[in-house]
């Protein structure tokens, strides 16, 4: 516990300590756990400088290529653009001691952003990440998203947390209306919800 703690102090000085009482010693839910320390993190961290984090995202989520970052001549694998996408802070939400939700936006580009959740208590550590395509429409911000699950069957059911965390991180990005979800698994094979669907399972 101690060694831990003095590891997160190195990588962001000055960052208080978790408040989570006891670490878990499960090396994978170790590494989820670790997450709850970018509440306390400076306004300023970037996440994607953070060796650890992306070697958590790299642990949960798929590795396949993104086509976000293949449109700009770059062959990016999901965890690598998922860091990239948040590496301009956000915000970070912790609920019930479990749910951990850290937005953000790609550096200079603020019409594409980032959320990262993950639940910490899974038997296996659930992570999810949404990648946000913002569009102005007639004065109004609306946006497309892309959901990344390390699970098979993109039909899968979202989880409920998890859809709150998008509902809230709309009213953060000022978007005003989802005009398109696609849902990638395991493999990158897709499923298309219409706009309003999540708001239906909230």
């Amino acid at each position: 516990m101690i060694a831990v703690l003095l590891i997160v102090a190195f990588l962001a000085p000055g960052m208080a300590p978790p408040s989570v009482a006891q670490e878990p010693n499960d090396s994978v839910a170790t590494s989820s756990w670790w997450l709850f320390s970018f509440k306390h993190s400076p306004a300023a961290y970037e996440t994607y400088n953070n060796p650890r984090f992306l070697a958590r995202l790299r642990q949960g989520l798929p590795h396949y290529a993104v086509p976000w970052f293949r449109a700009r001549g770059q062959n990016l694998i999901l965890p690598d653009g998922a860091a990239h996408a948040v590496s301009t802070p956000g915000s970070v939400m912790v609920e019930s001691d479990r749910f951990v939700t850290i937005t953000g936006t790609m550096p200079l580009e603020g019409d594409m952003k980032g959320l990262l959740w993950c639940d910490t208590e899974a038997a296996d550590p659930t992570m999810i990440f949404v990648f946000m395509d913002q569009v102005l429409v007639h004065r109004k911000l609306v946006g497309t998203l892309d959901i990344y699950m390390n699970s098979k069957g993109a039909d899968s059911p979202l989880p409920p947390q998890f859809v709150a965390s998008i509902l809230s991180w709309e009213k953060e990005t000022k978007v005003t209306k989802i005009t398109s979800i696609t849902v990638h698994d395991a493999e990158d094979q897709t499923a298309a919800l219409p706009g309003y669907a999540l708001s239906g399972q909230s």
